[in-house]
């Protein structure tokens, strides 16, 4: 399982960079073999679990969905990470349109910390007069 992604992107209205990414919001279309995300952006991981609030967000549309064993999340994570940085081309329909690129790819995945073992139980204190 994954916590979120490491890349440093820079947030164009500030020139600050966003450096941990976590997916906040999905949705799976299983008639139209789509998967919708919103992943936004915090200065780090640190950021994130101290309960900072994102400094981006990104809207992302895969055109594959998980399959019945897999986790949604995992799948989300490993398929923006995985995706070509490359712009693809742009539409010719809509020519003013920007060419679209994963801004996500190549991303570090971070997994999901192991818990913390159990404390082991206190010894069970010795019986009177031994």
């Amino acid at each position: 399982m994954y916590l979120g992604i490491n890349k440093s992107i820079e947030v164009d209205a500030t020139g600050a960079i966003s450096g941990f990414h976590r997916i906040t919001w999905y949705s799976v279309d299983l008639t139209s073999k789509t998967m919708t995300l919103t992943v936004s952006g915090y200065v780090s991981a640190d950021a994130f679990n101290a309960g900072k609030q994102a400094m981006l967000s990104t809207n992302v549309t895969l055109q594959a969905v998980p399959g019945d064993t897999d986790l949604p999340l995992d799948f989300a994570y490993k398929a923006i990470t995985a995706s070509a940085p490359v712009p693809a081309a742009p539409d010719p329909a809509h020519p003013m349109m920007p060419a679209v690129s994963n801004v996500f790819a190549g991303a570090t995945l971070v997994p999901v910390p192991a818990p913390a073992p159990a404390p082991s139980p206190a010894p069970a204190p010795a019986a009177p007069g031994k």
